[in-house]
Order: C-alpha cells, then sequence, then structure tokens
C-alpha cells in the first residue's frame, strides 16, 4: 500500500526525498515527498518506527476531507503522542517541528483533548512523553 501511494503521489507531480522508493518502504516507516509548489508531504505506511500495532490508532480515527475525499484521521490524543515520539529519536538536525506540531494540536482540540487516551496510549508500548515535575 505504501508504494502505491507514493506512486500517485508521484504521478501527480510530488518527488520522493529518496531514489528507490519501493526499496525505502522495505526497511522504513515513512517517506518525504516534495511538491512542485514548495509543499511537503510525510507518508507514513506505519504511524511509529517502534514495533507496535496501529489497530487502535485506526480504531479511534477522526473522520477528515482531504481535496473532496472522505478520509480517516487520528483523533488528537493519537496526534499529540505521534508529534511528542517523533521529537525523541536523536538525529544530527534536531527535529524541533514536533514542538510546534504538539502545540498546534493543543489548542486546535482545547478541551476535547482527551489527556487520559494520551496517557494510556503512551503507557501501551511503554512509549514516554516527557512531564513537568
Amino acid at each position: 500500500m505504501a508504494f502505491t501511494a507514493g506512486a500517485a503521489l508521484s504521478a501527480a507531480g510530488w518527488a520522493a526525498d529518496h531514489d528507490d522508493p519501493p526499496a525505502w518502504t522495505q526497511v522504513h516507516h515513512s517517506l518525504g515527498f516534495a511538491g512542485a509548489d514548495a509543499g511537503n508531504v510525510d507518508l507514513h505506511w506505519f504511524s511509529l518506527w517502534q514495533p507496535a500495532s496501529d489497530a487502535e490508532l485506526w480504531r479511534a480515527a477522526v473522520p477528515l476531507e482531504l481535496a473532496g475525499v472522505a478520509s480517516r484521521a487520528p483523533g488528537p490524543a493519537d496526534q499529540l503522542l505521534l508529534a511528542c515520539v517523533h521529537g525523541t529519536p536523536w538525529s544530527p538536525l534536531p527535529p524541533f517541528r514536533w514542538i510546534a506540531d504538539a502545540v498546534t494540536v493543543i489548542r486546535a482540540a482545547g478541551e476535547q483533548l482527551d489527556w487520559d487516551r494520551l496517557v494510556a496510549e503512551a503507557d501501551v508500548d511503554h512509549r514516554q512523553v516527557g512531564q513537568p515535575r
């Protein structure tokens, strides 16, 4: 499925970040694409790089319409968890954008953010989300 989605993006004029997308999908959880209009898409076929089932994430997904097409997206608590976990691995170029992503999710969700779900889902696979003391 990842290669099919990547092929659709390529056919629509998006350029993959790597020379051999089909090979990349065999060993990675995502692949970036750059659009001709300066946009970027991070295509994921697994939500995280850690070995974990995505079943609960998709069970709790919320409806989404994108370019007139009905789809589903992770709910706010799951989006916040994904943003925080994406900021944890070491990288020579620190992934600071996760902070902006997390703040955006928190602000957009407001009182609807299910903090209990965030903690419960983080605990399922022993993911760690930093907490102020």
